[in-house]
C-alpha cells in the first residue's frame, strides 16, 4: 500500500485505457438519455453512454490525468471511463459502458444480491488500494440488469493519504487505520449504499424502523469487529427469499418495536 496519489499495482489490475481519446463527437448522431443534474448532458448509442460536461460545470477534480487513471483500472461492477472525449484538446467528457435493461433488484433473491455485493466488494478493495475514494454512490447511480453496477465514475476522487489525514482530521486513528483510511471511507460509503438499496425503497419501512435497523447493523459491526454490512446479510437474512421478503422476515425476527418510542420518534419526524 502506498501513499502516492497515482500508485499503480505491479499486476494485471490496470491496463491502458481501452478506447483512448475521442476528438469531439457528433451529438446529433446520439440519443439524449438525460440532462438532469448539474454536471452532465448524457447521451447514448447502442453500446456506450457519453457524458458531456455542461458548459458552466467546474472540472475541479476531473482532469485528463485523473480520468485516464480511472479508465486504466480493471473493475467488474464499478464502471470506469472507457474513453475521454476532447474538443480542440480540451476535456469535454468521457464515455462508458451502457448498462441496459434495468430491473427491480428488490424482486431477486437475497442470495443473488449478496453474490453481487461480493463482486462489488472486490472492486471497492481494488479502488481503495489504488487511492480512489468513492464519493457520490447512491441508488440513483446504480443499475441492476441481472448484475449490479455502479455507474458514475466521475464522482470518485484520487487522494494522497497524507492529505486526507489533514483534511478529514482523523487524529484518533491508530497507524493501521491511517494506512487504511481510504478503504475505511469506501467501506462506509458502500455500507450506506447497501442500506439505501435494501430499506429506502421498501414501502413497509418507515423512519422509525429504518432507525432501528441501522442501530442493529451498527451494533453488530461494533460487537464483532465487522467492517461490512454484507456480513450481517449473510448471518441474519434468509438468502432463499426475495430481498423484500428477506428484509421483512429480518425485521420481524430481530427488530424490537417499542410502540411508545415509535410514536415519539415519528412525531419528531413529522415536524
Amino acid at each position: 500500500m502506498c501513499d502516492n496519489r497515482y500508485c499503480k499495482k505491479e499486476d494485471d489490475n490496470m491496463e491502458p485505457m481501452k478506447d483512448g481519446f475521442i476528438e469531439d463527437i457528433n451529438l446529433g448522431d446520439l440519443e439524449l438519455l438525460s440532462e438532469q443534474g448539474s454536471e452532465f448532458m448524457v447521451y447514448n448509442d447502442d453500446n456506450k453512454v457519453y457524458k458531456i460536461f455542461k458548459p458552466n460545470y467546474k472540472l475541479e477534480h476531473k482532469s485528463i490525468e485523473e480520468l485516464t487513471y480511472l479508465a486504466a483500472i480493471k473493475t467488474s461492477r464499478i464502471l470506469m471511463p472507457a474513453s475521454l472525449i476532447t474538443k480542440n484538446g480540451e476535456l469535454v467528457g468521457y464515455s462508458m459502458q451502457y448498462i441496459k435493461n434495468s430491473s427491480n433488484i428488490l424482486d431477486v433473491k437475497m442470495k443473488k444480491f449478496i453474490n453481487e455485493l461480493t463482486v462489488i466488494t472486490s472492486d471497492v478493495e481494488l479502488l481503495s488500494d489504488l487511492n480512489v475514494r468513492l464519493i457520490d454512490i447512491n441508488r440513483k447511480n446504480v443499475v441492476f440488469n441481472g448484475k449490479l453496477y455502479l455507474i458514475d465514475p466521475g464522482n470518485y476522487y484520487i487522494n494522497y493519504i497524507k492529505d486526507l489525514l489533514v483534511y478529514l482530521d482523523y487524529k484518533e486513528l491508530n497507524e493501521l487505520e491511517k494506512k487504511n483510511i481510504i478503504k475505511l471511507w469506501n467501506y462506509n460509503k458502500f455500507n450506506r449504499l447497501i442500506e439505501e438499496l435494501l430499506f429506502i425503497a421498501n414501502e413497509k419501512i418507515d423512519f422509525y424502523l429504518l432507525r432501528k435497523v441501522i442501530e442493529f447493523f451498527e451494533q453488530k459491526k461494533q460487537d464483532n469487529n465487522w467492517l461490512l454490512d454484507i456480513t450481517i446479510l449473510q448471518k441474519y437474512f434468509d438468502s432463499e427469499l426475495s430481498i423484500k421478503e428477506s428484509v421483512n422476515k429480518f425485521i420481524k425476527e430481530y427488530i424490537k418495536i417499542d410502540e411508545e418510542e415509535k410514536r415519539f420518534i415519528m412525531s419528531l419526524y413529522a415536524k
